[in-house]
């Protein structure tokens, strides 16, 4: 793994200006969350991952940079929340976001597969000031996406949650997008049967 510095929630603040983008009050658990700073563009072998052992990650990231992972980007959190906040652009096999992290990108992002969000009721947030590409996006249980740039992709969910692009199907009947190992009898995504395909590498969209 890349070697990172921690910082302080006011360097944060003086540097990056956190608040402004993230809506969590990263600050007030500055005594319980580090804050890892990477200095520069930062490249990757494998997933890059928040810490599955814990239900609230025990730290928040900046990438003062390009983000370029040749795996996942798999970030989730069960507690209070936490963020990752990269300055550049972001390459990803696939993104998968469960929970309450807030993802914010300055640049553009770039997915050979699936964006993937779900159960972010007390809330998950993805951001993406550039544009945007990936085979899939898909929002779930409360997960919210704003796109501020163009959308090249399959985009599943509600617009309520997803801004910025255009909607093509609900996650609740999508039966002529998804294999159908993928759906219920209704026709409504599975998700952790998806989640699963998508972290996996396979097939999940129908090719007819």
């Amino acid at each position: 793994m890349a070697r990172y510095t921690l910082i302080s929630a006011e360097d944060a603040e003086e540097s990056f200006g956190i608040s402004e983008k993230i809506d969590y009050p990263y600050q007030d658990f500055e005594d319980e969350q580090e804050i890892r700073l990477y200095d520069g563009d930062l490249v990757l072998t494998s997933d890059f991952t928040s810490d599955a052992t814990q239900d609230w990650n025990p730290f928040n990231v900046i990438v003062d940079g390009d983000l370029t992972v040749r795996g996942n980007i798999d970030w989730q959190d069960w507690g209070s929340g936490c963020f990752l906040f990269v300055t550049g652009n972001v390459v990803a096999e696939n993104v998968t976001l469960r929970g309450c992290p807030n993802i914010h990108i300055c640049g553009s992002l770039r997915v050979r597969g699936a964006i993937f969000g779900t159960q972010g009721d007390d809330g998950g947030v993805l951001r993406v000031e550039g544009s945007t590409k990936a085979e899939l996006i898909v929002s779930l249980l409360y997960f919210s996406m704003d796109f501020e740039d163009d959308v090249n992709a399959m985009v599943i969910g509600s617009p309520d949650l997803i801004q910025g692009c255009k909607v093509d199907a609900p996650a609740d009947d999508c039966e002529e997008y998804f294999l159908p190992d993928f759906l219920d009898e209704d026709g409504a995504i599975e998700e952790e049967a998806l989640l699963e395909a998508i972290l996996e590498g396979a097939p999940y969209l129908r090719n007819d």
